[in-house]
């Protein structure tokens, strides 16, 4: 999928600053130095245009960023270098993996096509420390024993095209904080995927990260038997979570989504297969709910109206390719994407074509019906293709609306 020109920050912003800062400088680990840390410690202050590369290879340490440079891996497009470049504490340490401090001002760090994985740490795996301005890019953090990825208070940043599974813990946090996942797969983990407490309490400039931002993200079989198994919002969030697949996942309450004294506004979504006592369970504050589709067995709703019929709202099977297999793109008769190509199904999903019809198809290819589909491909270039002729698309006996 392709990535949002909207991700972390904007360009121009970029652009500027890397203008004013000092060449850039690289640091090789470990032709340069031995030990990752040691790198940070070396690379000068003052620009994300100075980087880290680190050779494929496990490295035991655990690091501190204090400055604004890039971390990354040789290749991070390749998820295989990606999978083969791997920090992991060292025996014993309770400390996370990667600790990103503030850098200064409006500076940013990143962290880019690493794994992290083996962490116990109470702050998690990765931590994003208070104020801390911090994007996240095609990591692997999984196979830790506590929270994969927490934001703490007031820092901003994205994290995006990012694989977050098998973490004995919440997948990612946002503690009273801004910042954005897009296009990220939140799989497996022991505790709730996706967690976001409170808003930031003090203002964030630029204002539009201000408010968390859940986009185009596959939320799959987290949870156990607490409030939220997909996502849970609490102590008064207000996270706009658009475009997004949640399912398989389980909780007693709100096992797609728990919103608890909060106020989410849930778009564009599919919500579908989720084990638990509700899709989506309200208790304090109401949820907005437009252009989604929550499918499943017994109680869908739970503490709110059920909101299927209206603002583009349904209740049918979505279709998915391969559930069992993780593979959440829709089934269509005009093609639909499979390992880098099309195939053509017998049915076509009632997801598709049942977006938002005034948000633009993005990058969705033709024949795209002109609309915008439901879900984690929707938008993208992954998007499952719209029937050439369109005809009825919710499966007999099966409650809808458009």
């Amino acid at each position: 999928m392709r990535s949002l020109s909207t991700m972390a920050v904007g360009a121009a912003v970029l652009t500027c600053a890397a203008a004013a800062w000092a060449e850039p400088v690289t640091l090789m680990v470990p032709a340069d130095y031995p030990t990752i840390q040691e790198a940070i410690d070396h690379a000068p202050a003052g620009g994300f245009t100075h980087e880290v590369v680190i050779a494929p290879g496990t490295y035991e340490e655990c690091v501190v960023v204090n400055r604004a440079i890039v971390l990354r891996g040789e290749d991070p497009e390749s998820s295989a270098v990606s999978a083969k470049t791997i920090l992991r504490p060292p025996a014993g340490s309770s400390a996370p993996v990667v600790t990103f401090e503030r850098a200064g001002g409006t500076a940013y760090s990143f962290i880019k096509g690493l794994t992290i994985t083996g962490a116990s740490a109470g702050e998690g795996a990765v931590c994003v420390d208070d104020r801390a301005r911090v994007g996240i890019y095609r990591c692997i953090i999984a196979g830790n024993s506590c929270t994969g990825v927490r934001r703490k208070p007031n820092s901003i940043g994205a994290t995006g095209h990012c694989i977050i599974r098998d973490n004995e813990g919440v997948g990612i946090e946002f503690w009273y904080c801004g910042g954005q996942l897009a296009h990220s797969s939140i799989l497996n983990n022991s505790d709730c995927g996706v967690v976001v407490n409170g808003v930031a309490p003090e203002p964030i400039t630029p204002t539009s990260e201000a408010r968390v931002r859940v986009t185009r993200n596959v939320i799959h079989g987290n949870g156990g038997s607490g409030q939220g198994g997909g996502v849970r919002c609490t102590n008064g969030a207000e996270p706009l979570i658009l475009g997004n697949t949640i399912a398989r996942n389980s909780a007693g309450f709100g096992a797609g989504i728990a919103s608890l004294d909060s106020q989410p506004t849930i778009e564009d979504c599919i919500i579908a297969l989720n084990a638990g006592a509700s899709a989506i369970g309200c208790a304090g504050g109401t949820p907005t709910v437009r252009h989604t589709c929550v499918f499943g067995v017994g109680p869908l709703f739970s503490g709110m109206d059920d909101p299927t019929g209206t603002d583009g709202n349904i209740s049918a099977d979505p279709l998915f390719a391969d559930p069992d297999h993780s593979d959440y793109h829709l089934k269509s008769q005009a093609g639909r994407w499979q390992r880098g190509s099309w195939l053509n199904d017998d049915v076509t999903s009632p997801c598709i074509d049942a977006g938002d019809p005034s948000a633009g198809v993005g990058d969705e290819p033709a024949p795209n019906g002109g609309r915008l589909n439901m879900g984690a491909y929707g938008g993208t270039d992954q998007a499952s293709k719209s029937a050439l002729t369109r005809g009825p698309r919710t499966p007999p006996g099966r409650r809808g609306g458009r």
